[in-house]
């Protein structure tokens, strides 16, 4: 028994407390241990790769999915506020625009709405409201389906099991209401 700031702890707790922080020293570990059966492949990205091979044969999977139900997304009711809220937003700052201080919406941010409003609008010169509309939410969904493969390197970082990771991974892009959103 070890007593102190945190009470009295267990050398077990201990041990499975520095464990769950060394994890991915455990999950490096193990690519060098890839890196043995591969014939001593030098790329790191290679390495990277193929550890991660099956979370990214999903990832495209989603990604493929999304592409393929891009023409099902339809526009909800509240494209139209947010995308205005964005240009009340670049005008504010670009421009000194007070327009935005006086909407209801002043509020809401624009950290996500910016760059697809630069993009869609900016550099694809996409004018059609509906090509607008489909080309933000392809973004929107790449930008979700980045963040699932963040949750499952959190999780591979803090489990050091890839089966553990994929399975959240999988839990995160599965889940209804993020997916909807």
């Amino acid at each position: 028994m070890v007593s102190g700031f945190f009470g009295n702890v267990k050398f077990i707790d201990i041990f499975y407390f520095y464990r769950y922080f060394t994890a991915p020293r455990l999950a490096w570990r193990k690519i060098n241990e890839l890196k043995k059966y591969n014939g001593g492949m030098t790329s790191r990205f290679g390495e990277w790769a193929r550890f991660h091979s099956l979370a990214l044969i999903v990832w495209c999977l989603f990604l493929a999915a999304g592409l393929a139900m891009v023409d099902d997304y339809g526009v909800s009711w509240d494209t139209d506020g947010q995308r205005l809220v964005v240009i009340n937003t670049l005008n504010y700052v670009l421009h000194s625009d007070q327009t935005l201080l006086r909407t209801q919406d002043r509020f809401y941010g624009a950290a996500l709405e910016l760059p697809l409003l630069l993009l869609t609008e900016r550099v694809l010169g996409l004018e059609d409201p509906l090509h607008v509309y489909l080309a933000r939410h392809v973004l929107t969904h790449l930008f979700f389906l980045i963040g699932g493969f963040c949750c499952y390197l959190l999780a591979l970082r803090l489990s050091g099991d890839r089966l553990v990771a994929l399975l959240v991974m999988l839990l995160f892009l599965l889940s209804p209401r993020l997916y909807a959103h």
